[in-house]
């Protein structure tokens, strides 16, 4: 699982300290000891300060000290898992931060004199800088509900070191010792301004807090000028008073390393997870190959590595676990040869501002060492929500026929097109000589349709291919604040399709130079035979495993082995099939790295379509004058077109015409004379289907929305087209959406919402989405308000033909950036008409909301958390079904989106109270470990399966995996 959180971590010098209870009075130590754990301080060049297991030495006597080095520049450290003085493991582990280390004036010859030798020291560099006259130690995982005793013994090598001890609410103020003079002193004083001399306090029935841990705090007393350099400390203890240690079991391996495929000579990265951290001791073919604590493991292979075992041994003081085995898999090298549906993509981070002159004068793109690269199975590169970067696309593109064409570009921020005419292959014959030529096509703007030739300068001239011939092409893109992505289409002369409508080159046309070695793909999803009736459509759909890298794929369609222009998705559906399309055969070429794998060829059978249409439902917005009709089929529309089939209110309310949508001739929107209310009926005859099958009268009570339609307005001329919605009863909406886009500082488009108070859980079911671009979105939506620029949270499709994603996006300050789960986090493959999604408050206090996927609307799937940060979230919000075209060009078409069972309920789930925080450099999970959870995983999150990683306590780190994993909480 993937998700946001404000977590905070602890890192101010002046943290909070009330989370930990102090209670009790000083008085004469019991002269057994009880059951503790002691650290002691061995000091900058230490030697013969450290104490042998069998000593026994401290104000409270015990033996199992742990003597803990700090010979390090930072003086700073994490000790393992510790043990307690009668010998139990624990999972207990001690962190101490300082500035300095030494040694006092004391002697070695006793176990307390070396126990007093070693310290650790608070030295101020500059003598009166605060910032530096602090240390800090803290005993971590220790139990809920448990009570210690927390004891600090003092050492310099001066006199004068004046130290300000705290623990919680108390603090002991005391003078340092030079030297241990053969007895423990106990420092009692709690004023402030007074130091007698001490070399121990002690912190009695202290509890650790909410995260398991106890922290102390030391400060040298600042002095102008000083009169020592720093105060000191010789080592702590924690004296467990009530309640139980956290006892260690033998290591647990939660994830084993994966199978690796390689070439021979690449660098590969093997990973385990485990619930330490642990010893670690990786093997190759049984032979010890890399010892520590790292959970990675980095191999440089050569020949002699193939087929090579490798596995690991995790052991801590309590025993050792064995992972399974991991197989390398590695081809010879192979040479480049030109691979057919791919361009590639190198990716240059780092880079400010948005032209692309700032991309071709940057250094590592003139030396071509780009942080990344990837290849992408059409003439389109998705969006990304980074910053600051640019990319270079190129490959080759080849025409079956001789063809004169323009191609036509698209881009977020600025971009430019190279296409050189003359045909050839390898690397000298795509366009490289930036800046020092000219541009065959520019964008200089934002998020336009592909444009006319003569409209702006992202169309080139004219260029003239000929059959079976590779030509070169490069294009540059700029992004300087996300959202970025490129697009390339291309249109013969003679074609009269307009340019908005263009979809991007598929993979049949695009070539790149790649080579096989260490590549497999396999098709994991077949298209299957299907029977329908006559007038109704069929989805096909097919997918591929690619390895090393998923996902890595283009798809082209084929009817009877002919290739079906602009179907290019991972699904394909037909509309309105007829009986002659019966025997039709649909057929997907998938192209991969490989090479081309064809997929089983699927069969349409048409069942002859003997029954009328039947109208299903019949809604209206409160005051207005259009009723929504939504029939169970197609209609025929010269009869649903009459007038006169259609009596509203009993005659009472005349009908002035009829629209059909563009989106699906299953719905009609009737325009009366007047307003109507809920509750008359609306009679509907004679209305025939596309096989002529009339209806006789069918009777609908009309229902009217308690939702309202708005448009949402980004600025003047922004939507140019308004937007409509149309309520079709039943929880059933058609919503037409204008604006450039719902994202970024403003939101332009359409919204069927209300306000609603409290926490809720909304649903709905995406039936189909249309709409001019590939970033045409569709889903549900909550907002502080209308405004444009408001916190919003978005949870959406994109059409089938475009990005074909879902997602889920963000705005958490008013008239900020939006932000989103990124690329690799958007689910693939929206299966259409059953693309069902749901958003959950849990009540009116939460800024937390959560968000769930579902192919039929009764087993969800959890998708992604996300928590607003800052200011609460108002009570009462604005929520509904929102939708843009993401194009606001005039000529433009809308986004048409039918939504289907839409519902409410103040009655919402609980989300998994699973938290997610990267902001250390890797993922943590945490959760509410009062309660009896199993955190579980999975690689594909809708169909599974997801794999329990029991005896886990948070926090958890599986940032070992190399794969795109999931996570979620099971309730044992």
């Amino acid at each position: 699982m993937h998700a946001n959180s404000n977590k905070e971590h602890f890192m101010s010098l002046n943290r909070i300290f009330s989370c930990l209870y102090i209670m009790g009075s000083l008085g004469a130590y019991p002269a057994q000891a009880q059951s503790s754990i002691g650290v002691n301080f061995m000091g900058r060049n230490g030697g013969t300060t450290s104490l042998a297991a069998t000593e026994a030495a401290g104000f409270l006597v015990q033996t199992n000290w742990h003597n803990l080095a700090s010979d390090t520049p930072e003086f700073d450290g994490t000790s393992p898992a510790l043990k307690t003085s009668d010998n139990i493991l624990t999972s207990v582990n001690f962190e101490w931060v300082a500035n300095d280390s030494w040694r006092s004036n004391g002697g070695t010859g006793t176990p307390d004199e070396k126990l007093m030798k070693g310290i650790q020291k608070a030295n101020p560099n500059p003598d009166t800088d605060e910032a530096t006259s602090y240390m800090y130690f803290r005993w971590h995982n220790l139990l809920p509900g448990s009570t210690y005793n927390v004891i600090v013994y003092h050492a310099h090598n001066s006199a004068n070191a004046k130290a300000n001890t705290r623990v919680g609410a108390t603090t002991y103020y005391s003078e340092n010792q030079a030297s241990y003079g053969g007895s423990f002193i106990q420092g009692t004083n709690t004023t402030a301004g007074t130091y007698p001399v001490a070399n121990v306090v002690r912190f009695e029935n202290v509890s650790p807090d909410g995260s398991g841990t106890i922290e102390v705090e030391v400060k040298k007393f600042i002095e102008d000028p000083q009169l020592t350099d720093g105060v000191g400390v010789a080592g702590l203890q924690l004296e467990l008073l009530s309640g139980a240690w956290p006892e260690v079991n033998p290591p647990n391996i939660l994830q084993d390393p994966a199978d690796v495929l390689a070439v021979v000579g690449d660098t590969v990265s093997l990973s385990i997870l485990t619930d330490g951290p642990w010893d670690v001791e990786w093997f190759t073919n049984g032979v010890s190959a890399a010892l520590g604590t790292s959970t990675d493991y980095n191999l440089t292979t050569t020949a002699d590595h193939k087929d090579a075992l490798v596995h690991a041994v995790v052991s801590n003081p309590a025993g050792t676990a064995t992972s399974q085995t991991a197989t390398l898999t590695l081809d010879d090298p192979a040479p480049v040869q030109l691979v057919q549906g791919f361009l590639h993509v190198e990716h240059y981070g780092n880079i400010g501002g948005v032209i692309v002159s700032n991309l071709y004068n940057h250094v590592p793109f003139q030396n071509r060492a780009f942080d990344y690269d990837w290849y992408v199975g059409s003439a389109a590169v998705p969006a990304t929500t980074l910053n600051n970067f640019g990319r270079i696309v190129e490959g080759f593109v080849r025409t079956p026929v001789d063809l004169t064409l323009n191609f036509f570009t698209r881009s977020d921020d600025q971009s430019e097109f190279y296409f050189n005419p003359v045909p050839g292959t390898g690397a000298a014959s795509i366009p490289s000589d930036f800046p020092n030529i000219t541009a065959d096509a520019t964008e200089l703007n934002c998020c336009d349709a592909f444009q006319e030739p003569g409209v702006d300068t992202t169309t080139t001239p004219a260029f003239t291919l000929l059959a079976s011939n590779y030509y070169g092409i490069a294009a540059l893109y700029k992004e300087g604040g996300g959202g970025d992505y490129f697009e390339l289409a291309w249109r013969a002369t003679s074609d009269p399709t307009p340019a908005d409508q263009l979809s991007p080159i598929g993979p049949e046309n695009i070539f790149v130079e790649a080579s096989p070695a260490g590549q497999r793909a396999t098709l994991s999803q077949q298209p299957q035979s299907v029977t329908v009736l006559e007038g109704l459509s069929a989805t096909f759909s097919v997918s591929a495993d690619t390895l090393p890298v998923a996902n890595q794929y283009g798809v082209q369609w084929m009817r009877d082995l002919v290739v079906i222009p602009g179907a290019t998705g991972t699904s394909f559906t037909t509309n309105n099939l007829q009986s002659a399309d019966s025997g039709t055969v649909i057929q997907a070429k998938v192209y991969t790295l490989v090479g081309t794998l064809l997929s089983d060829p699927a069969t349409i059978t048409i069942d002859g379509d003997f029954s009328p249409p039947v109208p299903l439902s019949a809604g209206l917005f409160t005051g207005e004058t259009k009723i929504g009709i939504l029939f169970d089929e197609l209609v025929e529309t010269t009869s649903a077109a009459d007038t006169g089939n259609y009596t509203v209110d009993g005659g009472n309310l005349s009908v002035l015409g009829v629209e059909f949508p563009n989106i699906e001739n299953n719905l009609v929107l009737l325009n009366l004379d007047g307003a109507p209310s809920a509750g008359v009926d609306v009679a509907v005859s004679n209305i025939k289907d596309l096989f002529n099958n009339t209806s006789g009268t069918d009777t609908l009570t009309l229902e009217a929305s308690t939702l309202a339609p708005s448009t949402l307005v980004n600025s003047a001329g922004n939507p140019v087209n308004l937007g409509r919605g149309a309520y079709l009863g039943q929880g059933n909406y058609y919503v037409e959406a204008g604006g450039n886009d719902i994202w970024g500082t403003g939101d332009a488009g359409f919204m069927v919402n209300t306000a609603l108070t409290g926490g809720f859980d909304m649903q709905v079911r995406v039936q189909s989405l249309e709409g001019p671009n590939t970033w045409t979105k569709g889903g549900i939506m909550i907002r502080e308000s209308m405004d444009t620029g408001a916190r919003n949270l978005y949870l959406l499709v994109t059409r089938t033909a475009g990005q074909n994603v879902w997602t889920f996006q963000w705005r958490d300050t008013t008239n900020a950036a939006s932000g989103d789960i990124g690329g690799p986090n958007r689910l693939p493959n929206v299966p259409y008409p059953d693309a069902w999604l749901r958003l959950v408050r849990t009540d009116g206090t939460s800024n937390v909301i959560s968000t769930f996927l579902s192919t039929d609307g009764t087993n969800w799937t959890p998708f992604f958390d996300h928590t607003i940060p800052g200011a609460a979230l108002p009570e009462t919000l604005i929520i509904g079904m929102a939708s843009t075209s993401h194009d606001n060009g005039a000529a433009a078409s809308p986004a048409r989106v039918l939504f289907r069972s839409f519902s409410i309920s103040s009655l919402g789930v609980t989300p998994v109270p699973l938290t997610v925080d990267t902001s250390g450099g890797s993922l943590e999970l945490n959760w509410d470990n009062t309660a009896s959870w199993t955190l579980q995983t999975t690689t594909d999150l809708l169909a599974g399966p997801w794999i329990d990683l029991p005896a886990l306590t948070p926090p958890v780190n599986p940032s070992a995996t190399n794969r795109v994993d999931y996570y979620r909480l099971k309730r044992d």
